[in-house]
């Protein structure tokens, strides 16, 4: 009897020490997290979007040259909008930061400066005014940055600058390049017997004038040249002086309401030159807006133009037609196209370089053909093409490219007809 008593302790001991491990097994197996793979125990890894390429540098947005600036800053920003939409600039998206330096030189480097120095840019914008573009230059040397843009004056190219690549340069000393050209085809007896040349006093029109005598001598055609101060405030004395100089081609070697001055001294005085040519801004549709039909006739240089048959040329175009035409006009302003193939040289160097090394992009800009919208260029070591330049002239309220022949859209016109049939 005591042996079963025993016996049945033993087993309620044993059933006792079951139910405890069962319970602490169940206990555990239901605070156990279900079994996760190694994808759902962590977030998927994201690969970080790569830094942006930062374009820095500044425009004459303010002051006399303003109008111009901020034609050129829409083309960047265009620019920039189109390289986003389709996959950025070597898989990277593309910012701009544009300052205001004024068109003053000493805000000019400043900013070049800060652009390098505190905002780390990736490559400078292409700056614009000559002036200002020339004393930017040696700053982007300095600290190896590529420059790319309009450039100073010829001058500037013969300093043994190392990262200057300017494709189109805007230079002065190539401005009359188009029209001389355009003279000398011309038979002896249809070319022009004298010319008299205003010239305003700034170091632009000095750039011009330059070229514009070394065609007049190569011409064999003799001139007569007045200096002017800015700003003017009427061209009479001017235009009579040159029409007693009795000369058959009027050159305006000066700024765009220059050139309207003396065109409206010349209507009033009655003085008929059988060719004008205008300097600096009559591409611009309000050359016709204040003169009609007697803005008509003037030529030109020009370093761009829509209708070139260029690579990348038609996306210019499109893009002015479809976001401002309706605003601004149809018709695309010459610096919107310029400041689109100054960029656009950074964006041909990076690509074609497949890298974002100043050095590197220098290198590919200057060994390879450039094929820009405004023309195709082999960059010599002084970072600029052979001379060359583009004749316009209005013809019917319309600006036409007219030299040379090969990309020409119309023939030019002449002799200039009396102002009352014009």
């Amino acid at each position: 009897m005591r042996k079963r008593r025993e016996k049945s302790k033993k087993a309620v001991f044993v059933v006792a020490i079951i139910f405890v491990v069962a319970t602490l097994i169940l206990g555990c197996a239901q605070q156990q997290p279900p079994t996760q793979t190694p994808a759902q125990q962590q977030p998927p890894t994201q690969t970080p979007s790569p830094r942006p390429v930062l374009i820095c540098g500044a425009l004459p947005l303010t002051g006399a040259l303003a109008k111009n600036a901020e034609k050129i800053k829409m083309a960047y920003e265009d620019w920039a909008e189109y390289i986003n939409a389709h996959g950025g600039l070597l898989g990277r998206r593309v910012v701009l930061k544009i300052y205001d330096d004024e068109g003053d030189i000493t805000k000019g480097t400043e900013l070049a400066e800060k652009c390098i120095t505190v905002d780390r840019c990736d490559f400078l914008l292409p700056w614009y005014e000559g002036h200002v573009s020339r004393a930017v230059m040696p700053i982007a040397e300095k600290h190896k940055m590529l420059y790319t843009g309009m450039g100073g004056h010829l001058q500037s190219f013969q300093q043994g600058y190392e990262y200057v690549v300017c494709a189109p340069p805007l230079m002065g000393e190539w401005w009359f390049e188009g029209m001389g050209s355009f003279l000398q085809s011309l038979p002896q007896d249809e070319r022009p017997k004298k010319a008299y040349i205003m010239t305003a006093r700034l170091t632009i029109f000095d750039a011009v004038g330059t070229d514009i005598k070394q065609w007049l001598d190569k011409l064999g055609i003799p001139y007569k040249e007045e200096v002017y101060s800015l700003p003017l405030k009427s061209a009479d004395s001017l235009i009579l002086n040159a029409k007693d100089y009795d000369a058959d081609l009027l050159i305006l070697n000066g700024l765009f309401p220059d050139g309207v001055l003396a065109m409206k001294a010349a209507i009033k005085y009655n003085y008929t030159p059988a060719f004008i040519f205008q300097s600096v801004g009559s591409p611009d549709p309000e050359w016709i807006g204040l003169l009609g039909s007697k803005g008509n006739y003037v030529f030109t240089g020009m370093a761009w133009y829509p209708n070139l048959p260029y690579e990348g040329n038609d996306l210019i175009v499109k893009t002015w037609k479809e976001k401002h035409a309706k605003k601004h006009g149809e018709q695309v302003p010459v610096y919107y196209g310029l400041g689109w193939c100054w960029i656009k040289t950074i964006e041909i160097g990076v690509k074609g370089a497949k890298s974002f090394d100043q050095t590197q992009v220098r290198d590919y800009l200057k060994s390879h053909t450039i094929h820009s919208p405004a023309g195709d260029f082999n960059i010599d070591r002084r970072g600029i093409p052979e001379p060359y330049n583009y004749l316009v002239q209005w013809q019917n309220g319309k600006l036409e490219l007219v030299w040379p022949p090969e990309v020409s859209t119309a023939k030019p016109l002449y002799p200039h007809p009396p102002w009352d049939k014009t």
